[in-house]
């Protein structure tokens, strides 16, 4: 299956543009995309309560996902500085885990990453610490991961700037210096995603 043609014809868009936005959520439709694609082996960096994890197994059951999280937070990160990471909350994502046939790799990302054979995933959705520097150092590292024809994809690319987080000038950049087109953005959700497909 080529994964580009798939996803201009079923979204009816340009993927000789930089930026490309489809009116879809993480949540709902962005599971489904996964499957319908058959990206069936990948990891999720940045777990939390492991909701998001529930909704990718949920709708594919044979779906072979890892969870990475540290459940521990970043020194001067700002993002999340409730104690509950380290209290509670890696319970609630192992219960998930354990009911959604998934695992959970309990470290930071890029001692995680090392465990990883390159090209060896369908894709990876990098929803960790959202600064200049581990964003980049993230998608350094776990791009690598991922097979050519996979996906590289994440959270939180917020229009205008927000304190702490580098997705916004990171990414764009990223895909500029590497000749990635298009970077999708998913546009339905108030914290949008984004993918782009390895070449």
């Amino acid at each position: 299956m080529n994964t580009l043609e798939y996803i201009k014809n079923k979204y009816k868009v340009d993927l000789n543009q930089k930026l490309v936005k489809i009116p879809i959520s993480r949540w709902i439709e962005f599971p489904i995309l996964l499957k319908e694609l058959e990206l069936n082996k990948g990891v999720e960096v940045g777990v939390y309560r492991g909701e998001f994890s529930e909704a990718l197994c949920k709708v594919n059951p044979y779906l072979d996902l890892v969870g990475v999280d540290a459940w521990k937070v970043y020194k001067g990160y700002k993002d999340y500085m409730n104690p509950d990471l380290e209290r509670g909350v890696y319970e609630e994502a192992q219960q998930r885990a354990d009911k959604f046939n998934f695992k959970l790799i309990k470290a930071w990302s890029l001692d995680a990453v090392k465990q990883f054979p390159n090209e060896s995933l369908d894709f990876v959705f990098i929803d960790s610490n959202h600064d200049f520097r581990h964003i980049t150092d993230d998608l350094d590292e776990w791009s690598k991961k991922v097979r050519k024809g996979g996906m590289v994809a994440g959270h939180d690319f917020f229009e205008e700037r927000h304190e702490g987080y580098g997705i916004r000038e990171v990414l764009p950049a990223w895909c500029e210096c590497y000749n990635i087109k298009p970077l999708f953005i998913l546009d339905k959700d108030n914290c949008p995603s984004w993918f782009y497909i390895k070449e």
